[in-house]
């Protein structure tokens, strides 16, 4: 058989675009794509210069978050050190750092930071002085006492070693306020119960520094009081906020505790003072809560997204919230006292939901679930519910039913031994817009081959996102809910895998062509002694690139509680 090609097929090579010549948007489209996939950002990054200068930002916008259980995840963070001014150098070293001898890399990698984690900073830190120091000992294993630690030719005392990482952070730190030009998301979490942030002026003074910010999280480790005495550089950065930034869109608050005036103040103030705030979240805040969420009547015509997440509501009016005139979306989870007395209150407010989540709420009435459902009628897009009384959450799901014809995502939570999945099938049938189905089950029997085979007889045209998340689910009915599904799926969720189950997910993945995604919550002991992380990377090779496999966590729709 001959390979040689005819006239009309050489032409038509000849005509095609080369990708070299697309415009450089599209390559910004496409690999922004793949900002959360690492291991195919480093293969693109050594394609050619092009490819790498596009590539390279998008690689370093966190180059250091701080992840308890990875130990792997920060960068060196000496490839910055080059880049240092004149009284970075010298802050590092008068913490007794001298300065290694290494070349200039091609990138100073600060200016494309997006996000700054501050707990990961000093992880990092610390992790790099490790690593220097365990090299200089190595070195010098004859002479070095056990009660010391090397810096580069610097011995130091165990008693100086916080100064020393305190000393690298700080210059760190104004390195990127004064570089990091992309600069949008600041997480302000320090170490420890009583730990302080570095020198407030560091932000404060900063340029462009905290300027362009657009996200901003304070997260404290624990719910300890925060006292000026102990956190003097957190009170003066979070005092003159205000006065540096008014442009946040996305603010978190996390773990505080409103035990005075003087933080309500503080923390109230970063609320009032942002011009375009459409995301506010409220998780584990003790103390004056009022007080916190009395600041959003400043947001009234900017918010559209507001998160209550484990916090006790007793004696906290929601009547800011009446008057959001843009509200779109909110959460409830793991609150207590959420009564129909403080939804009353939003009964004829004028705003009109699309996303609703209600989750982990032990002592919601019946009644405030239907009215809220009933408040949010059929501009309801996205919703996720927990049934635990069955009486009650009946006449919850009928509410959704009846009311939200148009919902798009729907997640369902059930503790409940005697719920399967055929028992909810009834209702998912009614939903024909469904583009994203999860389904939490705790029943011995939740997820058989009967419930998997019932729930393959809806004729889902739009599902992209399933996640079925129930400790005994029957590979043998999930294998025939797959045969049978014509639904454009990809990504699919699952409790646990093994190696002999894979070849179910390659068959679907071959005949259907739209799988890209596998999340495993967990590994199961027996299968393999390896950490999670490095058994889905097993998975992953074995899959030969139909698609690929990761914790469940990370594959989660972006809407968190969905």
């Amino acid at each position: 058989m001959s390979i040689t090609a005819s006239v009309p097929e050489i032409q038509q090579i000849k005509e095609c675009p080369k990708i070299m010549s697309l415009p450089s948007e599209i390559f910004d489209e496409v690999f922004r794509h793949l900002k959360f996939d690492k291991r195919s950002l480093y293969s693109c990054l050594l394609v050619n210069r092009f490819w790498c200068r596009k590539v390279v930002p998008l690689i370093w916008r966190r180059p250091m978050p701080y992840n308890r259980k990875k130990n792997n995840n920060h960068v060196d963070v000496g490839v910055f050190i080059p880049y240092f001014n004149e009284d970075e150098r010298i802050g590092i070293i008068k913490g007794g750092i001298t300065i290694p001898d290494r070349p200039r890399p091609f990138f100073n990698y600060a200016q494309f930071l997006h996000i700054l984690d501050i707990e990961g900073i000093e992880k990092a830190a610390k992790d790099w002085l490790a690593k220097v120091a365990k090299g200089k000992q190595g070195a010098n294993s004859d002479t070095t006492r056990s009660d010391e630690i090397i810096v580069t030719n610097i011995t130091i005392d165990r008693m100086s070693e916080n100064s020393t990482t305190n000393a690298m952070v700080a210059s760190l730190l104004k390195m990127f306020m004064r570089c990091a030009i992309n600069l949008k998301y600041l997480v302000l979490n320090p170490f420890g119960g009583y730990r302080d942030i570095p020198d407030s002026k560091i932000f404060i003074e900063g340029r462009p520094g905290l300027t362009n910010l657009r996200k901003f999280k304070i997260r404290f480790n624990s719910l300890s009081v925060i006292r000026p005495e102990h956190r003097k550089n957190i009170f003066e950065l979070l005092n003159a906020l205000p006065n540096v930034c008014t442009g946040i869109h996305h603010l978190d608050i996390t773990r505080v505790r409103v035990s005075n005036p003087d933080v309500a103040r503080m923390v109230g103030g970063v609320i009032r003072s942002q011009q375009q705030l459409f995301y506010c979240r409220f998780c584990r805040i003790d103390g004056d809560v009022d007080s916190l969420i009395s600041m959003l009547r400043y947001q009234v015509n900017n918010l559209i997204t507001v998160v209550f997440d484990d916090t006790d509501l007793d004696g906290v009016s929601l009547e800011p919230l009446a008057q959001c005139v843009k509200l779109e979306a909110l959460i409830f989870r793991k609150c207590r006292n959420v009564n129909l007395e403080k939804w009353q209150i939003l009964i004829n407010a004028p705003f009109k939901l699309k996303l609703l989540h209600l989750s982990d709420l032990n002592d919601l009435d019946p009644d405030v679930t239907k009215a809220i459902i009933e408040k949010a009628g059929d501009n309801l897009e996205k919703i996720g519910i927990e049934m635990r009384v069955v009486p009650s959450n009946l006449e919850g799901l009928e509410a959704i039913m009846s009311n939200c014809p148009n919902v798009m995502h729907f997640s369902m939570k059930c503790m409940q031994s005697h719920i399967d999945i055929k028992t909810i099938v009834p209702i998912i049938d009614k939903f024909q817009s469904l583009t994203h189905l999860t389904i939490l089950l705790g029943g011995q029997r939740a997820g058989t081959y009967e419930s998997l085979v019932e729930l393959s007889k809806i004729n889902f045209l739009r599902l992209q996102y399933l996640e079925l998340t129930c400790s005994d689910l029957s590979i043998e009915g999930l294998n025939f809910f797959l045969e049978n599904c014509e639904s454009p799926l990809t990504t699919l969720i699952i409790d646990s895998i093994s190696e002999e189950d894979l070849e179910i997910f390659k068959k679907f993945s071959r005949e259907r062509g739209t799988l890209k995604w596998l999340g495993v919550e967990h590994s199961k002991p027996e299968e393999t002694p390896m950490s999670h992380y490095d058994f889905l990377k097993k998975i992953t090779n074995l899959a030969e690139g139909l698609f690929q496999a990761f914790p469940a966590r990370q594959l989660r729709v972006r809407e968190k509680y969905m």
